[in-house]
């Protein structure tokens, strides 16, 4: 979210059921001119499904008090589909303050389609609306000295106020028509967000009688719009594609900083009330040049308002170029070689842009891309790039403090490595690995927390029942584990490293008298992340920080389903 109480391009998803998730659409990079603010580095797309295949009832309980269901639901309806999905969650958490997590959320959906008395049209209205709510406690950072002394356990607090407290109502509308060699789609959405956080991160250092206690509040009202338009033609005899669109967003937020003790307000450090608006226009061609090479070239246009209570405004744009060739040059279609070029963006903070109007507003971003993908069998798949991302100084709102903070200009770059394996006509094996090297360009500093190395992979085991006349236990099975590592990455402000964080997850599915049935277990990370270090070195504001690992049991989640 822009403009944040806690901090610009927070972002919460709690108010998503997996369960109703269709895909997940992965774009890496600023290559893509449909995207705009905040995605320099990529965008994940969330994809609801029209409709569950069975209605069902999924219960899950593992440590620490964790305990979810979830409930979907597809009516038959003589026309269109639809879905509502319900979920509960709770959980205590590994601390000693119990964390007293409870989410609620709904999910309603429904599909429409339009034009059923016009062949070759194909026209859907999608209508969505979501409520979420969520409130906890949280055990926050504690003085690392304090637990060598053993006068405070590894997993106590010293201010169990802390938490928080969130809601947010979702509606969108949403149109697709697609006809001949065109689509067309638009979407019309509203927001409604609050949040009260509590935090202490420096006990009694400001205010020795009361504590340093502190509310950050943000309540706002979203709206935007999108819509795109796609056709298939020619340009000089050869295949093309061209897409044009244009999208917009307003926020409207009131949000502040305040002084509190045990969620007790007591003081105001800033209540602001701020608006934020974005218009963005693009126009994207893909064209196959000839049979072995594809461009696509694109251009993206943002304009933006910044608006805060009492201080002025500001406007800013920005422009961003978009470049992409795709080289196939065996005639098996074996192998792809890809360049990229793109020139992204990511706002700041609306208030330190009217505070300061002479600092960087729109911090650009320019991504470069070089890679290969090869099918070397038919069943073994290899993807190999290397890539680089140049980010501007920023002016950053530190939503803690209620100040802004001048950050130098950075650059990330590294390889990326894919493998895709089907072993048998049941087994398959994925790997991937990608490299991080970030670091500040003036000066030559380690970017503070950005990871090293990412890597994961896991089998998949699956089968099908021959029959239509199924045992009471079906051969209708699926097996996967998986295990991920999170190698060592600087500390903050020149402190050592962080350790490794490895996960590992192993999830059986089956079907027991044609009921789905599905065993998961998770192992969680042995070393915990706790906050960094104070970058003033505090004595009792120094937090718990690396190397002492606490192996937490392993959580164990059984899930069953039932059908309409």
């Amino acid at each position: 979210m822009v403009s944040h109480a806690h901090g610009q391009g927070y972002a919460d998803l709690h108010f998503v059921i997996p369960e109703t998730l269709e895909t997940i659409d992965v774009y890496k990079g600023p290559y893509f001119a449909e995207f705009g603010n905040l995605a320099p580095a990529g965008v994940l797309q969330l994809r609801l499904r029209e409709s569950f295949d069975e209605n069902f009832i999924r219960f899950q309980g593992g440590s620490f008090g964790a305990r979810r269901v979830v409930v979907g639901f597809s009516p038959q309806l003589e026309r269109g589909r639809g879905l509502i999905a319900l979920e509960g969650l709770a959980t205590d958490g590994p601390f000693l303050s119990p964390q007293k997590l409870h989410r609620a959320n709904l999910i309603t959906r429904w599909t429409v389609p339009l034009g059923r008395n016009r062949p070759g049209v194909d026209e859907k209205l999608h209508l969505l609306a979501t409520a979420y709510d969520g409130r906890w406690n949280a055990s926050g950072q504690i003085p690392h000295r304090e637990v060598e002394a053993g006068r405070l356990d590894r997993f106590g607090s010293l201010d169990p106020s802390e938490g928080g407290d969130t809601r947010r109502l979702n509606f969108a509308l949403a149109h697709q028509r697609l006809w001949s060699n065109h689509i067309l789609k638009s979407q019309l959405y509203a927001v409604r967000y609050d949040l009260d956080l509590y935090s202490n991160f420096t006990f009694f250092e400001r205010d020795p009688e009361n504590g340093d206690g502190i509310l950050q509040r943000d309540r706002r009202w979203m709206r935007g719009g999108r819509t795109q338009y796609s056709y298939l033609h020619r340009l000089g005899g050869r295949s093309a594609m061209a897409t044009a669109g244009m999208d917009w967003r307003q926020d409207h937020i009131r949000n502040g900083l305040f002084y509190q003790a045990q969620r007790e307000v007591f003081g105001t450090a800033l209540d602001s009330r701020v608006l934020e608006r974005n218009t963005g226009f693009y126009w994207q061609e893909e064209v196959v040049v000839t049979s072995w090479l594809k461009a696509i070239v694109g251009v993206r246009h943002d304009r933006f308002r910044f608006e805060a209570g009492g201080l002025g405004g500001q406007s800013r744009s920005f422009t961003g170029p978009k470049a992409s060739l795709i080289l196939s040059p065996s005639k098996d279609r074996s192998l792809d070689l890809f360049f990229n070029y793109g020139r992204g963006f990511h706002s700041n903070d609306a208030r330190a842009v009217v505070q300061e109007p002479g600092g960087v507003a729109l911090a650009a971003a320019n991504g470069y891309e070089i890679g290969l993908r090869r099918k070397l069998v038919e069943r073994l798949e290899i993807s190999a790039a290397y890539w680089m991302l140049d980010l501007a100084g920023e002016l950053v709102w530190v939503g803690d403090e209620g100040a802004t903070e001048l950050r130098g200009s950075t650059r990330r770059h590294g390889p990326e490595v894919e493998i895709k394996w089907r072993i048998s006509r049941n087994l398959y094996w994925d790997a991937n690995m990608s490299r991080n090297a970030a670091f500040f360009r003036a000066g030559g500093g380690r970017v503070p927390r950005a990871p090293n190395l990412l890597a994961g992979s896991g089998l998949s085991l699956q089968g099908l029942a021959e029959s239509r006349r199924e045992p009471p236990v079906a051969p209708h099975w699926r097996s996967r584990p998986h295990r991920g590592q999170l190698r060592p990455r600087p500390g903050p402000h020149g402190h050592r490293r962080r350790p490794p964080e490895t996960a590992a997850r192993r999830l059986v599915g089956g079907r027991l008298h044609r009921k789905p049935l599905q065993l998961e277990v998770q192992r969680s990370p042995g070393v915990l992340p706790f906050p960094p270090p104070s970058p003033t070195g505090r004595g009792v504001g120094q937090p718990l920080y690396a190397g002492q690992s606490r192996d937490l049991p392993l959580r164990r989640t059984v899930c069953a389903r039932v059908r309409r």
